[in-house]
């Protein structure tokens, strides 16, 4: 339980240390669908003389009550930033999720979902089932490519949500913090009742409402933004707060807080030696939730050496020939694993598709193009070489080159009448 008279209001709780560490102030902002961030000065003595040790380690911000506050891992330490008084060290927090940003991949997923690509990311970062789920209620439906290339895995992760409409943000409780993924608000908490006292806290001390610029559906109404701020520690974006006491009694009834800033300071400078304040934003509680933020796909463009792998030829419902074949773009070094993926065939870049795939052979090196470079949409266009094309092209860097694997990219125009040549490119000498 929580002691004012033997425990500081605003305390940090470490996995490991036997004592809190006593926060004198920090600032913090969390939104739907995105990395929630905190900032917290702390003492020098409370940390002793190696606060490196901190790094990585779980912890809980506690703001008064023993259950309000924001759990997460600390991601960084700075003992000289600028703004820091005397004698204080200066803390960042952050969601595990955060270190998904330290990796970035090239690899290709086939005929899976975006619930089951994202659970394998996060797989792969220690994040087990205990430290997210899913609550959809759409049916996710596989998808037939899906490619990563040189994304990270937080921004691949970020994307998939943003393509299929779905939605994340964090559930915090002392011991963890849980990643929840949802496309609509079956899985959303409730904060207790917000009253609005704009003269004596605690509670709702200002709250605004106005109408969006977008256009309301038929029949319905536009959507309303509201923006308030309160001295109420429980607060969390991603969740329905229930109003009451406004002058308005049309904005007296549920809202959904879909991001948040805190700032906290106990410091003695303070007058009044304790200060806690958080601007909120929230909308109607019936309107779902969506990101302003757009994550395009990676442009792949040129062309992709790859090689027959031996497999069998798969023929799909709309009658196109899938070969097995090994991308040498997504090798990810020494030792990997080669995955193999069945691609389609672009006809319309063949004289006689049939007689293509009657003389290929496993090994047979390969091209693959990503339609209007979407990454999602690879098809093999034709063989890379010959040993005839090989002893022709002997000692041309350019061919050199593409033996490599690197992409193919067109990077001066062919000569003409008017034009003369602009490199020594063998397709550019007249």
């Amino acid at each position: 339980m929580f002691d004012p008279a033997n425990q500081p209001f605003f305390r940090l709780d470490v996995a490991g240390l036997s004592r809190p560490l006593a926060v004198t102030s920090f600032s913090g902002r969390e939104a739907v669908s995105e990395l929630f961030a905190f900032e917290l000065d702390v003492p020098d003595e409370t940390i002793g003389t190696d606060p490196g040790r901190l790094m990585y380690r779980s912890c809980f911000l506690c703001l008064g009550a023993a259950d309000q506050g924001i759990h997460a891992q600390i991601q960084g330490v700075n003992l000289r930033c600028s703004g820091l008084a005397p004698g204080h060290c200066r803390l960042f927090l952050g969601p595990r999720l955060g270190l998904l940003a330290q990796r970035l991949r090239r690899r290709l997923f086939q005929q899976r979902t975006v619930p089951g690509i994202i659970a394998q990311v996060l797989g792969e970062h220690g994040l087990r089932d205990d430290a997210f789920r899913f609550s959809l209620k759409a049916r996710c439906v596989p998808r037939p490519y899906c490619v990563q290339f040189d994304e990270s895995d937080l921004a691949f992760v970020q994307r998939l949500c943003a393509e299929e409409g779905i939605h994340f943000h964090f559930q915090h409780s002392r011991n963890h913090h849980r990643l929840v993924f949802t496309d609509g608000l079956g899985a959303l908490r409730r904060t207790r009742e917000a009253r609005f006292c704009p003269d004596d806290g605690p509670g709702v001390e200002d709250f605004q409402v106005a109408l969006s610029g977008r256009l309301p559906r038929r029949g319905g109404r536009g959507q309303e933004l509201a923006q308030g701020e309160s001295d109420l520690p429980g607060l969390h974006c991603a969740a329905f707060m229930p109003l009451s006491g406004h002058p308005c009694a049309a904005w007296n009834r549920l809202w959904l807080i879909t991001a948040l800033e805190h700032r906290g300071d106990s410091s003695p400078r303070e007058p009044w030696g304790l200060f806690y304040r958080n601007l909120f934003s929230a909308t109607s509680w019936e309107v779902a939730l969506r990101t302003s933020r757009r994550y395009p796909k990676p442009r792949l463009s040129g062309l992709f050496r790859a090689r027959l792998a031996a497999g069998e030829r798969r023929a799909s419902p709309d009658g196109q020939v899938r070969l097995a074949v090994q991308l040498l773009v997504f090798y990810q070094g020494e030792g990997a694993r080669q995955s193999t993926c069945h691609l389609p065939l672009d006809r319309s870049a063949m004289a006689d598709a049939d007689a293509f795939v009657a003389g290929l052979e496993v090994g047979t090196p390969l091209w693959v193009r990503f339609a209007d470079g979407d990454p999602d949409r690879p098809h093999i266009v034709g063989r890379a070489e010959t040993r005839q094309w090989q002893a022709q092209s002997a000692g041309d860097p350019v061919c050199e080159l593409l033996r490599m694997g690197h992409p193919l990219v067109l990077l001066c125009p062919p000569a003409s009448d008017s034009r003369p040549a602009s490199c020594g490119c063998r397709g550019c000498l007249p």
